[in-house]
């Protein structure tokens, strides 16, 4: 029994020694294969997001941008989010317009006046007969935002712009009731995160990442 063991140990650590190996090879290969990108990073190691510029006129979430920034550095790992006070580089976001236009065709409701005759007992009207006084005579179905806004880059040490660009999104939204986001306000705020998401994403890869 005893020297069964000992046979069955002694073809058993050397596979479980090939399979560690294999696993280590794996390992390495993958990580080299993850981490040999065309990363520039400009002999920076950390960079800080300033608060955002709003030269927009509208009351639209414009710090979602600022909040997007920071996710998108901390989620791409190659700097390092520091203060303003800390950081070899700053980011600054300039909002030239954040606004929603309607698109799409007019709908326009079918009652334009109350009742001429006012109610009585006699005169029993419906309710539906008078104007919805909360709801718009005529509107658009459906609006769109627009995100158009400057993005740079500062070198805290050469006080240089080491990177600038404008970028331009639009992203559709439903001015009626959904069922994902019943309030409006919700919905605005949602989807004006969508565009602040992808104006970081394009940003980080435009500075950091070589063709």
């Amino acid at each position: 029994m005893y020297l069964k063991t000992k046979i069955r140990s002694s073809f058993t650590t050397p596979i479980i020694l090939t399979v560690l190996c294999l696993v280590v090879i794996g390992v390495v290969s993958c990580t080299y294969r993850f981490t040999n990108l065309g990363v520039d990073l400009k002999g920076l190691s950390s960079i800080a997001v300033e608060s955002v510029y709003n030269t927009d006129s509208s009351a639209n979430p414009h710090e979602l941008l600022w909040i997007s920034m920071q996710e998108a550095i901390i989620k791409d790992g190659h700097l390092k989010l520091r203060s303003s006070d800390e950081a070899d580089a700053t980011i600054a976001i300039k909002v030239n317009e954040l606004s929603i236009a309607p698109s799409g065709s007019v709908t326009t409701s079918t009652l334009d006046t109350d009742p001429s005759s006012p109610a009585s007992r006699t005169n029993r009207i419906s309710v539906d007969s008078f104007l919805r006084l909360a709801q718009s005579y005529s509107y658009n179905a459906n609006n769109i935002i627009i995100l158009d806004a400057t993005v740079q880059v500062f070198h805290l040490g050469s006080k240089n712009i080491i990177f600038e660009r404008r970028y331009h999104f639009t992203e559709e939204l439903s001015s009626l009731y959904n069922y994902h986001y019943p309030v409006y306000k919700e919905a605005v705020t949602h989807d004006v995160k969508k565009l602040a998401d992808k104006l970081s994403y394009n940003t980080l890869k435009d500075f950091l990442y070589k063709e």
